[in-house]
């Protein structure tokens, strides 16, 4: 049979023993909580770039659309003038045709 005192001895070596393991794991894991803290930190940190970066693109894009709206409507403005422009000129050009025709013709029936 064993002395006592040498059970103890180990009983209590052995709860050292996986006190520090114990300790070891528990430093591990608080090692692998701030690692994940810092991984969740980095994800939030660039979800909030990526939606800057959304907003960004909508407030340009929206941009682009107000500027090809202003530039449509330009165009149709110009073209609205062309064609009243063109309207006039063909007046003009009918009245033209109309004297030359009326004035030629009236010669053309004068006693030569």
């Amino acid at each position: 049979m064993r002395e006592p005192n040498t059970d103890w001895s180990v009983l209590i070596d052995r709860i050292r023993s996986t006190a520090s393991r114990i300790r070891e794991v528990e430093a591990q894991s608080r090692e692998r909580e701030s690692h994940v803290e810092e991984l969740l930190e980095r994800a939030r940190a660039d979800m909030r770039m990526a939606e800057e970066r959304v907003r960004a693109a909508e407030a340009q894009a929206s941009d682009l659309q107000v500027a090809a709206m202003e530039r449509v409507r330009a165009a149709e403005e110009r073209a609205a003038q062309a064609e009243e422009r063109a309207r006039i000129s063909e007046a003009w050009l009918k009245q033209i045709h109309e004297t030359i025709f009326n004035e030629f013709t009236v010669l053309d029936e004068a006693p030569r």
